[in-house]
């Protein structure tokens, strides 16, 4: 710890008046046959604590001058040679007990100097991501425009469409990356704010699903959807919640082989809930990896990166939008290549029979569907 000089000196007077108090105390108990020096001991480390070093190493010489000096007087040679022992192992231990403060204080301040130093690190950090995330992010959007328009031109060579569709898939997919980073910054600074309104679960992840045609007919995956939840209505951020449900379907997609399967399905859940579990046949997850999933840059895996791609952000995001709707998110798996499972849970509104018709997700008729296949550019996290 460190001390003003104004601090040290009251280190020093308090150091003085509590010996000198203890000293005190001493001799009035000695005329009732006290002969031991706790009060001392007490006046040290009230020292120690308040004063610190310097008034610690005042108070060793002090105290132990007033133990000499309180040592009863006339006594034969044989109990004078115990007292002068019994002051000089008082001495020794007083010394030990304020050299283990003293240590005390010195790790208190070093644990708390890491402490700032690790926030202030981490707070930069996330600074710098963020800024640099804004930055990247600027650059993109018109060359997104641009390849879209020269698609849509119908002077452009049939052979030039299929190089500028890669390339829009591409750079949609980088500003998408781009997106997870400055969400990520968002909730790490408490910046994440979510709209509430009513919202339609239902409609919400029926239009999700119809956007997923192209991948599954791609892979050959057979999606089946079964919502039978008789009480569909949130209060919630409609986009935030489609960003949750594509991610959970492009991840059950990008990680379940060709011609697996897919069952998106929800189900009334207890204490007013509505469930959502998205169940895919692939790649599964061990159950090393299970409890990391949502965690930050965890894929179950550098295998897992190394094979698929992704930052490993996109579970982090999801889980920090189901829990500022006050919802809940799980994950299970029956190991590697047995597929995996989520669940997510979101509390449904008062009036919970009722659908929530202003979600933006108007016209989709909602009950038991079947996709035969479905999704833009694969989406990858």
């Amino acid at each position: 710890m460190e001390y003003s000089p104004r601090e040290s000196f009251r280190g020093y007077v308090v150091t003085c008046v509590a010996i000198a108090a203890a000293g005190v105390s001493i001799r009035l108990l000695q005329a009732v046959g006290y002969a031991g020096f706790s009060p001392l001991f007490a006046a040290l480390i009230v020292s120690a604590w308040y004063g610190g070093i310097g008034p610690a190493a005042l108070g060793i010489v002090l105290t132990t001058l007033t133990a000499y000096y309180l040592l009863p007087q006339g006594n034969d040679g044989q109990t004078y040679r115990e007292d002068f022992l019994r002051a000089s192992v008082f001495t020794l231990t007083a010394m030990v007990a304020v050299a283990f403060h003293l240590a005390t204080l010195r790790s208190e301040k070093t644990a708390k100097r890491g402490r700032q130093m690790a926030e202030k690190a981490s707070d930069a950090k996330t600074r710098l991501l963020a800024m640099v995330s804004h930055d990247l992010r600027g650059p993109l959007n018109p060359i997104l425009m641009a390849v879209a328009v020269a698609e849509s031109d119908p002077v452009v060579a049939e052979r030039a469409r299929e190089p500028l569709r890669m390339i829009r898939s591409s750079v949609a997919e980088e500003v998408q990356l781009i997106e997870d980073l400055l969400d990520v910054a968002r909730f790490a600074t408490g910046k994440f704010n979510v709209t509430m309104a009513p919202v339609d679960i239902h409609k919400l992840l029926e239009r999700t699903l119809l956007s997923f045609k192209e991948n599954l007919h791609e892979k050959r995956i057979n999606m089946e959807s079964d919502l039978a939840a008789t009480a569909t209505g949130v209060k919630g951020d409609a986009a935030r919640l489609q960003q949750v449900f594509w991610n959970l379907l492009c991840n059950a997609i990008k990680f379940t082989p060709r011609e697996g399967s897919i069952k998106v399905r929800t189900y009334d859940a207890p204490a007013g809930r509505i469930a959502i579990e998205v169940r895919d046949s692939g790649v599964g997850i061990s159950a090393g990896k299970l409890p990391l999933i949502f965690t930050m840059f965890e894929q179950g895996g550098t295998d897992v990166t190394a094979r698929f791609g992704g930052l490993g952000l996109g579970l982090t995001i999801c889980r920090g939008i189901i829990e500022a709707h006050g919802g809940t998110i799980a994950a299970t798996s029956a190991g590697e290549g047995r597929g995996a499972t989520f669940v997510v849970g979101l509390p449904l509104m008062a009036q919970a029979g009722n659908s929530a018709g202003s979600s933006d997700v108007e016209g989709v008729h909602v009950g038991r569907v079947a996709v035969p296949g479905a999704g833009d550019e694969q989406y990858k996290r």
